[in-house]
C-alpha cells in the first residue's frame, strides 16, 4: 500500500537536531491517503494508535519533507519505520526536477515564487485548501492535549491532497520525460 501521510503536531524543530525530542508533547492528528485507492483517513486523540498502526503496515509512505513527519511519527510511537518501507519525498523530488520554478505566474503569493513549499505547489496545481477559519497554533489553551478542531483535521487532510496530486503530476512528468513540457501545454 502507498500512503500519502501528514500529521499536525506542536512545534518540534529538528533543524538542529541532537536528539532530544523533550519539546514534542502531541500529536494532534494523523491524516492519511491510499495513493492507490484514494481513500482517505483521519486520526485524532484515541484513535492515533490505529493511525500509527496504519502508517507502519504500508509499502511507501509520500509526503513533502518526509522525513519530518517520519521522525515526528517515530518519536512519538518510540519505533523506527520498517527498513522494508520506502520513502517517497515530493519536495526533493520537485527540488532536482524545477530547480529555477515551475508556472510562477500561477503563484499569488510573492513569497513563495521560486519556492517549493507545499503552498507554492498548490498554486501551481490547482489543488487550493479550502477557506476556514484560522488556526491558531501557538496558542497552548486551543492546542491543549485531546483538543482537535475540525479545521485542524480538514487542514491535514487536505494537506495530504495536495501532497497526492503533487505526487501524481511527478509520477506523470517521469512518464512523459522530454515531452513533459509539450504534453502539459496542451492540458494545463
Amino acid at each position: 500500500m502507498r500512503l500519502v501521510i501528514d500529521a499536525e503536531t506542536n512545534t518540534i524543530d529538528f533543524r538542529p537536531y541532537n536528539g532530544d525530542t523533550s519539546s514534542l508533547k502531541k500529536i494532534h492528528c494523523l491524516c492519511a491517503i491510499d495513493a492507490d485507492t484514494g481513500e482517505e483517513y483521519s486520526y485524532e486523540n484515541e484513535t492515533l494508535n490505529i493511525g500509527l498502526m496504519h502508517v507502519y503496515s504500508a509499502d511507501v509512505l509520500i509526503g513533502h519533507n518526509l522525513a519530518s513527519d517520519v521522525r515526528v511519527i517515530e518519536t512519538w510511537s518510540g519505533k523506527p519505520l520498517p527498513s522494508r518501507v520506502k520513502r517517497n519525498c515530493t519536495y526533493k523530488s520537485v527540488k532536482k526536477m524545477f530547480p529555477n520554478g515551475f508556472r510562477e505566474h500561477r503563484i499569488t503569493n510573492p513569497d513563495r515564487k521560486l519556492s517549493n513549499s507545499l503552498e507554492a505547489w498548490e498554486y501551481r496545481l490547482g489543488v487550493h485548501h479550502k477557506a476556514m477559519a484560522p488556526i491558531d497554533w501557538s496558542n497552548p489553551d486551543s492546542l491543549m492535549l485531546g483538543c482537535v478542531t475540525k479545521n485542524m483535521l480538514g487542514y491535514c487532510l487536505q494537506d495530504c491532497r495536495v501532497k497526492l496530486a503533487l505526487h501524481r503530476f511527478i509520477e506523470r512528468r517521469k512518464r512523459w520525460r522530454v515531452l513533459s513540457p509539450l504534453i502539459e501545454t496542451f492540458i494545463g
